[in-house]
């Protein structure tokens, strides 16, 4: 059964993100236009993120997740906090502005804050709520990075791979970050396609390399979890072939019909005494389109799908300053490294 949810918000790129974060989930996120303004009064972002989740859950007779966030910068004692948005009473560059200038005489190394985000779901009628998520970090971690550097000391190559589906600015804060602590490459993965790549200080991070072994439509067994939000959690003659033809409605929605998923590369590095000197990009299919007992596997793609494998990293580095050209004699891409 899908439930609907309704996200108590009005900004799309937000609910973009939630509707990628939940695509693995029997959730119908709904975009529910003309909502009432709730007001943000509350003293604290918990607060106003439930207060926000039971009013329009109440207003829609539906789930509702609302969420509240802001930045909290040490030196100022915790501000702006949950006023952030309106803090300066202008936009963005005003309170870019009013945080420099309250941070004029602040040493740069106490100069630490974190973004903080509370995320409310609230039943349909309202009565009952739960926070599902509190986060609340801008820095990195000293520890992570110290990791870091004791690997580079003690190792010809340091690789640093990150599970990650959200793929916001943060992510790109903590990969530089581990670049400057030592790291050689930088590679993460989790939202199931290709994202961009940027060459960072002369090293490679790859945002997102997709998938390399997909196979999880195949697996002999799978948690009470997964059964119970389709009703089989207590039928003993549901497995997993019925847990997919439920959750894929029968291959029509879901991973099996999201080409994108089932494409990514092999990025082959090199390196000449410790500074990189061409990253190749070899395009490979995971066999979209193929029976769910033959596809998730890695093969080399032909020239056509190939192409167009690489002019998607091209398009999704372009913002990140990196080149990518392809090279149709031998099938492969290849990232312009500066000399």
């Amino acid at each position: 059964m899908t439930r609907e949810l309704v996200i108590a918000s009005k900004n799309k790129g937000k609910i973009r993100e939630i509707r990628e974060i939940y695509a693995d989930l029997p959730l119908a996120v709904i975009e529910a236009r003309d909502l009432p303004e709730v007001v943000e009064d509350g003293a604290s972002f918990s607060e106003n993120a439930r207060r926000k989740a039971v009013a329009i859950a109440r207003y829609t007779g539906k789930w509702a997740l609302a969420d509240d966030s802001g930045l909290e910068v040490d030196a100022l004692e915790g501000a702006p906090g949950i006023h952030s948005a309106r803090w300066s009473g202008g936009g963005d560059e005003a309170n870019n502005d009013k945080l420099l200038a309250e941070l004029r005489d602040v040493p740069a190394p106490a100069r630490t804050a974190r973004y903080r985000a509370v995320v409310v779901v609230a039943t349909p009628d309202g009565n009952r709520e739960e926070t599902v998520a509190q986060l609340g970090r801008l820095g990195i971690p000293q520890e992570i990075a110290d990791v870091v550097r004791n690997a580079r000391a003690l190792a010809d190559y340091v690789i640093v791979t990150i599970h990650a589906h959200n793929q916001s600015e943060y992510l790109k804060i903590f990969a530089q970050a581990m670049i400057d602590a030592g790291a050689d490459v930088f590679v993460g993965h989790g939202p199931h396609y290709l994202t961009g790549i940027e060459i960072y200080k002369g090293k490679p991070i790859m945002y997102s390399l997709g998938d390399f072994i997909f196979q999880n439509e195949t697996l002999l067994r799978l948690p009470y979890d997964n059964y119970e939000p389709y009703g089989f959690g207590d039928d003993m003659g549901k497995w997993v072939a019925d847990f997919n033809a439920a959750r894929y409605n029968n291959e029509t929605t879901g991973f099996p019909v999201n080409r994108e998923i089932w494409e990514s590369v092999v990025a082959m590095p090199t390196y000449d005494d410790g500074r990189l000197v061409s990253l190749e990009l070899h395009p490979i299919t995971l066999g979209f389109g193929k029976p769910a007992a033959v596809r998730g596997r890695p093969m080399l793609a032909d020239r056509e799908l190939g192409q167009k494998i690489i002019q998607d990293l091209i398009d999704r580095s372009r913002p990140h300053g990196t080149t990518i050209l392809w090279d149709a004699g031998r099938g492969v891409g290849v990232v312009k490294v500066p000399s």
